[in-house]
């Protein structure tokens, strides 16, 4: 097996792993429309990531030709995810009190306006992360077994 094989067959498994632990969050708050939501939409918003997460890493693992195409259309789900995530202040917000909730002497130590352009920077670092997958798996096209123009 070459080694871009390997890389993309261990994505996979990553995503398919990256599915089970979205599973284990089902019920858990997502911040969205400027707050943190959680009940069925929250539910609906991780069975759609399950899906893509599964559709992905078998995608990926078993080199099906649709793989790729699969793979492109996460990365764009994930960056509109992302995206809106970026430009609604009040669930940035909101996720951040949710995440501190517990460590109120944190915000002693450290500006909460810092964390939130470090929250932003990773987030940003993330799907600029995906978008360098996406490429990756573009120059190793030939792994699908068919043509994905």
């Amino acid at each position: 097996m070459r080694k871009s094989n390997l890389t993309i067959r261990m994505a996979g498994m990553f995503f398919l792993v990256s599915a089970f632990f979205e599973g284990l969050s089902l019920t858990s708050g997502i911040p969205l429309f400027g707050a943190i939501r959680g009940g069925a939409i929250a539910v609906v918003y991780h069975l759609l990531y399950i899906g893509l997460f599964l559709a992905m890493g078998i995608g990926l693992w078993a080199a099906r030709p649709w793989g790729y195409r699969v793979i492109f259309v996460g990365t764009i789900i994930y960056s509109l995810d992302k995206v809106m995530y970026l430009l609604d202040r009040q669930a940035r917000d909101a996720a951040m009190r949710e995440m501190l909730a517990g460590y109120a002497g944190m915000l002693d130590i450290v500006d909460p306006s810092s964390m939130q352009q470090m929250m932003n920077l990773l987030t940003v670092l993330m799907v600029v992360s995906w978008w360098g997958f996406l490429l990756y798996l573009y120059f190793h096209r030939n792994y699908f077994g068919a043509t994905t123009e």
